[in-house]
């Protein structure tokens, strides 16, 4: 991967500097409380990472709270806008994946929720949605991206871990395992999310279970919440 210098915004404050490819994961077990402990710090030394120009104020984030609520019938589509460089808006797809596993095909499998349900819950201030998904779950944005982070709730509770799978602009495809705890009972929060600031952009990305499927009606059916995603450019 070629290092392309890190490049400040022309005036304002000057933010803490990444080369490298960072991973950011923050693990809370056995609440529904707003994010607090790891995660959130994990979220707030992400945004740390962005800069912004002063202009625009705070990172943009999809909150899912001017979505209607219920199933997606397959997919479903985010739309914010990025402060980033001057980005701009950002289109992203969101589609459960049934290749591999699922034997289930009545549009459930992905769509927003207002309550708690199964240990997934919103992780919004003040706010009440949150996507509810099967694995595995593919985003695709409009234009590439080099950072993307989210909260994830009732992760780990068929004892195997999530893998989130990276291709970039050039076809590469590289996975990272998410080290979060398994066996859980749901009511878990996660924060996980990576800044690539050496100028490789990201087109996909699939977010799947370790290890292969055993069965028709697990693993790939286990569902889990997404909430808070950020996603943009922040570096040219």
């Amino acid at each position: 991967m070629p290092y392309v210098r890190y490049i400040a915004p022309p005036s304002g404050p000057t933010w803490p500097m990444l080369d490298v490819f960072t991973v950011f994961f923050g693990e809370r077990l056995g609440s529904e409380d707003p994010p607090s402990g790891d995660p959130l710090a994990e979220r707030q030394l992400f945004d740390s990472y962005l800069p912004r120009l002063p202009a625009d104020g705070p990172p943009a984030v999809e909150d899912w709270e001017l979505k209607t609520t219920g199933p997606g019938n397959g997919s479903v589509t985010s739309l914010h806008s990025s402060p980033y460089l001057n980005f701009g808006t950002i289109t992203a797809n969101w589609t459960a994946d049934t290749n591999g596993g699922s034997n289930i095909d009545d549009g459930t499998l992905i769509g927003f929720f207002d309550a708690p349900f199964g240990g997934r819950f919103n992780t919004t201030t003040g706010g009440a949605i949150y996507l509810e998904a099967a694995l595995p779950l593919i985003i695709v944005p409009e234009d590439p991206i080099d950072h993307w982070g989210a909260y994830f709730t009732d992760i780990g509770d068929f004892g195997t871990r999530l893998s989130i799978e990276l291709r970039d602009t050039d076809n590469n495809v590289t996975t990272y395992e998410v080290e979060h705890t398994t066996s859980t009972s749901g009511s878990t929060l996660h924060f996980w999310g990576f800044i690539d600031p050496t100028g490789t952009r990201y087109n996909r990305i699939r977010i799947l279970p370790t290890g292969v499927p055993d069965g028709p009606d697990t693993r790939f059916e286990d569902f889990f919440g997404i909430d808070d995603v950020i996603a943009g450019r922040a570096f040219a």
